[in-house]
């Protein structure tokens, strides 16, 4: 595995007239995919000459529908719309290829995939695609880890593979439940696939065990490591829980899982902390924050500061540790029920790539979020644009979360310009977050005027580098809540 500096350096040098991402479809009479993103290739790299095109495969890999969107500022694709027998494509994947004959740099889109439900919407972003032609196919190996399960009566853990034109004649996948408290191993299931040129599967894992081998499992609290074969792919894959009695897929994407022995560390300068990841909460949310112990072996010492949202942070004097992988690792989780902002640095050797979870929840929610992200080691490269897209229907709001860090603490005041848009307004704020604080925009329903749509696109730009933008929507009544990163 490449080390995440040499990660960042070949990323400035790509050239691609291709992105694309594949997410797996669900829809029904009462659930169903949507496709949501904004031209930031315009407003952001000026580029004027890009298509956008969406197939659409059955799980044999078939093909149901390929069809050229003209792409909008704002964009929101309902799955359900698009075909008229729903019979055809219930379970399969959608694809979505941008190109233009203009270098688009990364190879994936900033799309983001909701999957909703009469009341439940979940969402993730772009994560797992079928390689461009100029890629290497040679790496078909994935163990992929790094996302919340649960057991309990009305739910089951589920991985969402994809293929790729490759495919192997007998392929698998192999299961491994780890224990929270040790990262023991509880019990290793290997399941046979049935892998299909473009096809897909969804695996639903208490469909897999049987009623012996699940209750070795109940009432323990596990996580999942799985690994399987499957070349010409980038094997990020969309993975969660489903909840039975209403077909709702709470969704994240799974991370790679780590060897323990790995030397891919980061060092502290004078002054300066090897690696740091926030922790923030707005009332009536409860945030928390999770760390699976699949990384490089690390007793990491994290430094605790402290303030409220809107507030410059202060040393508390105060340290935590975790163990980050290796045998006897626990996972680690912190929680938040106050309007409080928290900041975890270390000052020694870390590694530099360490997996969280940020699971936002009401106190009615029938399932947390799982944003996938990671600790901020100081080789993350300097960013000022930040976009994403959030939920516009009434009786929901949306929390957006700007964090104004650095690695020596000393991070500048941002002065930030935010624009939320849909088709028919455009709603402008500004906002000024100061140094080593996290402050928030709110916009809700009640915000905009002329609108028709389900979704908002928004987009923040500031001439500080040292801010990372995260949202939250959520309705109190149901309890219903989603969260993702920016792009």
């Amino acid at each position: 595995m490449a080390s995440l500096t040499k990660d960042f350096k070949k990323r400035s040098a790509w050239l691609n007239n291709r992105a694309s991402c594949i997410f797996p479809i669900f829809i029904g009479e009462f659930y169903d995919t949507h496709l949501v993103f904004q031209n930031y290739w315009d407003w952001k790299n000026n580029l004027k000459k890009v298509f956008c095109v969406l197939r659409l495969r059955n799980s044999n890999g078939e093909s149901v529908l390929n069809t050229v969107i003209e792409i909008q500022n704002h964009n929101e694709i309902k799955i359900s719309n698009l075909i008229d027998d729903k019979e055809l494509i219930n379970r399969g994947t959608v694809e979505v290829e941008i190109i233009s004959p203009e270098n688009l740099g990364y190879p994936f889109p900033a799309i983001l995939a909701f999957y909703v439900t009469e009341k439940q919407k979940s969402v993730v972003h772009a994560a797992g695609r079928i390689l461009n032609s100029n890629e290497a196919f040679n790496n078909g190996k994935w163990k992929e880890s790094n996302f919340s399960t649960t057991l309990k009566k009305d739910f089951s853990p589920f991985i969402s593979l994809f293929y790729g034109q490759y495919v192997k004649d007998k392929s698998q996948i192999k299961i491994v439940f780890k224990n929270y408290d040790d990262n023991s191993s509880l019990l290793e299931k290997t399941h046979q696939l049935n892998p299909l040129p473009f096809g897909s599967e969804v695996l639903y894992i208490k469909k897999l065990l049987s009623d012996e081998e699940l209750s070795s499992l109940k009432n323990l609290k596990v996580f999942i490591v799985f690994e399987t074969d499957i070349k010409g792919i980038f094997g990020r894959f969309v993975v969660g829980n489903l909840h039975l009695p209403t077909n709702q897929h709470f969704t994240t994407h799974s991370f790679q899982y780590i060897n323990p022995e790995s030397q891919d560390r980061i060092s502290p300068s004078k002054g300066e902390c090897s690696t740091f990841i926030p922790i923030f909460n707005k009332k009536p949310l409860i945030a928390k924050i999770t760390s699976f112990p699949t990384n490089i072996k690390e007793n990491l010492e994290l430094k605790i500061s402290k303030g409220k949202i809107g507030e410059t942070l202060k040393s508390t004097n105060e340290f935590i540790h975790i163990q980050t992988g290796g045998d006897n690792a626990s996972v680690f989780e912190y929680k938040l029920d106050q309007d409080d902002f928290l900041k975890l640095e270390s000052f020694t050797d870390a590694p530099s790539r360490i997996n969280a979870n940020y699971n936002f929840s009401l106190e009615n929610s029938l399932h947390s979020t799982d944003l996938a992200t990671g600790f901020k080691a100081k080789t993350y490269p300097p960013k000022s644009n930040h976009w994403g897209s959030s939920i516009l229907e009434k009786g929901w709001n949306t929390i957006v979360f700007i964090r104004n860090l650095n690695h020596s603490n000393n991070s500048n005041e941002a002065t930030c310009s935010f624009e939320a848009y849909n088709e028919k307004e455009i709603i402008e704020k500004k906002i000024t977050v100061k140094s080593e604080s996290c402050d928030i925009i709110e916009i809700g329903y009640r915000d905009f005027k002329k609108s028709s749509n389900s979704y908002f696109s928004w987009k923040l730009r500031t001439s500080q580098t040292t801010l990372e933008v995260f949202w939250v929507s959520y309705n109190s009544d149901t309890g219903a809540i989603c969260a993702e990163h920016s792009f």
